[in-house]
């Protein structure tokens, strides 16, 4: 019995634990598979965002686009003008660097906070003066302080530290405003402002301004106790601002007056000295430093940079991406995943849609219309001279220019680019618009031929045969006429009998089933398709856009 119940004990752990495996895997797997799901779109599109760059840049050196991805590699890769770009890049970052090394020293930014925060007490007064200068006892008391204050910057008491201040505060401002200095002239700024402040920042006696400080900042307390029992309060919040300047100008001073060992005032010189070596590398690579600093390369170059063998090729499946130069101006980088699916299902359809009772009928009628274009200018050319025909061949032309305005002729243009172009593209997003495009003129057909109603297709073929009889009226007035417009009025006219004559039983259940099934390969188009993935998990496939166009437009942005 005991052997009974050990056994039973044992299969239940072994449960337990795999039902515990399980519920792990059911809850970490789909989080991972969506992860991989992300990484997919985002390394394609910036594959397709490289190639485009790369091709456009390889246009912009040899004029014409490249169909070899060694050939376009080695251009970009060896390329000076890009070369130059990244060397700037990365002297900006070297110098940045050293200077934020040198800014973030223990003794500059005590420094610092000493000088700003001074600053920051005496501007703050001087910001509330239209407050102040309602009680006269605050506005006095504020003057004099503002005045006090102002010392610290300017009296020969304190010439060092104004030294160091004035170098501190111009390392701040280059360092705001470093791109708008060449590299070289930054680093020898910044070289300069180090030495000066390494140099002289220890002959300051801290000591003693804090001495003169003290009574400064109790003053200033005061001043803005009374700014609180006063009816500025409610006006300002420049007390609780004040409070915090002076606490941390404080810190500034403690720091100095209670750090007697060199280790600090070292880190500030080693900073300074490597700001001299950035200076010094700077002068040996002229050609690049006399450029002015720039924090990262732009977008496109970013791109360029990395290219590799790797950007020429779907992360998921190593499919290569379809590049075509549309024209001198224009080319196309095209996610080729799943397109010959799409393609395939698209093709069989192409092929119903062709053999559509209608289909033929209108393609007659699209035939006849061709006809009369190619027939009116020859009567034109032969009476030139001629202003009433001249006016007469313009509003013929207008009247056939409104045939695509007919829901019904446009239904067919839409079906007839569909079958034309779907058996030969090359590009997913182009088949993914024919098939939408095809979708609603199929939709359109069956309403047609349900209704019998052909809307203003009727309206505009009889505006087309009242010019050609007015054509007709005008040619008979002239001598020796030998031109006329009615056969091309007959076999038009032919040509509409046989669209309208096609009975909706030959087409409507065909029209549904075609519907139906243009709407899924809509669905498959946009959304792609499930992959079985870990056995009983699912990803989905999809076609990731294109970039295309003279300006690197982003299907997925559309």
């Amino acid at each position: 019995m005991a052997s009974q119940d050990s056994r039973g004990s044992l299969i239940l752990k072994i449960i337990i634990v795999l039902l515990v495996v399980a519920m792990v895997i059911a809850i970490k797997l789909p989080g991972q598979i969506w992860q991989e799901e992300d990484m997919i779109r985002d390394t394609s599109r910036g594959n397709m965002a490289t190639l485009y760059e790369a091709q456009r840049y390889f246009y912009g050196l040899k004029s014409v686009f490249s169909n070899n991805e060694d050939e376009l590699i080695e251009t970009i890769q060896n390329d000076s003008a890009l070369s130059k770009r990244q060397l700037v890049v990365n002297h900006t970052t070297r110098l940045r660097d050293a200077m934020e090394t040198f800014l973030n020293t223990s003794v500059v930014k005590n420094l610092y906070a000493i000088s700003s925060n001074i600053k920051s007490v005496e501007n703050d007064l001087n910001a509330n003066k239209r407050f102040f200068k309602t009680i006269e006892e605050i506005d006095r008391e504020a003057d004099d302080l503002k005045m006090q204050l102002h010392t610290f910057h300017s009296a020969a008491d304190f010439e060092n530290y104004a030294l160091v201040v004035t170098a501190l505060d111009s390392m701040w401002q280059l360092r705001r405003d470093l791109t708008d200095y060449s590299l070289q002239s930054a680093a020898r700024y910044a070289y300069s402002f180090s030495k000066e402040i390494s140099e002289s920042t220890p002959l300051i006696e801290f000591g003693t301004i804090n001495q003169i400080w003290i009574p400064i900042s109790n003053r200033t307390s005061d001043l803005m106790d009374a700014v609180l029992s006063s009816k500025l309060k409610s006006l300002t919040s420049v007390a609780d601002r004040v409070a915090d300047f002076q606490r941390d100008a404080g810190e500034g001073f403690n720091f100095f007056i209670t750090n007697k060992t060199d280790a600090s005032f070292n880190e500030v010189v080693a900073a300074s000295e490597d700001l001299s070596g950035v200076y010094n590398e700077f002068l040996s690579d002229f050609l690049i430093t006399e450029e002015y600093a720039q924090y990262a390369l732009s977008e496109s170059d970013s791109l360029l940079i990395n290219i590799s063998k790797n950007s020429f090729y779907t992360p998921d499946k190593n499919q290569p991406y379809i590049m075509k130069g549309e024209d001198s101006l224009g080319f196309r980088v095209e996610d080729p995943t799943l397109l010959e699916d799409l393609k395939s299902k698209a093709s069989s359809e192409s092929d119903r849609i062709g053999n559509l009772p209608f289909m033929n009928a209108f393609s007659n009628y699209e035939k006849q219309i061709e006809a009369i274009r190619e027939y009116y200018p020859q009567v034109k050319a032969k009476y030139r001279r001629n202003i009433d025909i001249m006016i007469k061949t313009k509003e013929l032309e207008a009247a056939i220019e409104e045939l695509p305005e007919s829901a019904a002729y446009d239904a067919y243009l839409n079906e007839k680019s569909y079958v034309q172009l779907v058996p030969m593209s090359d590009s997913y997003s182009a088949i993914k618009e024919e098939v939408e495009s095809a979708l609603i003129s199929t939709g359109a057909f069956k309403q047609i031929y349900s209704d019998n109603f052909f809307g203003t297709l009727d309206t505009i073929h009889i505006e087309i045969i009242n010019q050609m009889n007015e054509y007709n009226e005008l040619l008979s007035q002239v001598r020796r006429n030998e031109y006329s417009f009615e056969t091309h009025i007959n076999a038009l006219n032919i040509a509409l009998e046989q669209i309208k004559s096609i009975q909706k039983e030959s087409v409507i259940s065909e029209l549904q089933d075609i519907e139906q099934n243009m709407k899924d390969l809509f669905l498959f188009a946009s959304e792609g398709k499930e992959q079985a993935v870990y056995g009983v998990f699912k990803t989905r496939i999809v076609n990731y856009g294109k970039i295309f166009g003279s300006t690197g437009q982003k299907s997925w942005e559309e």
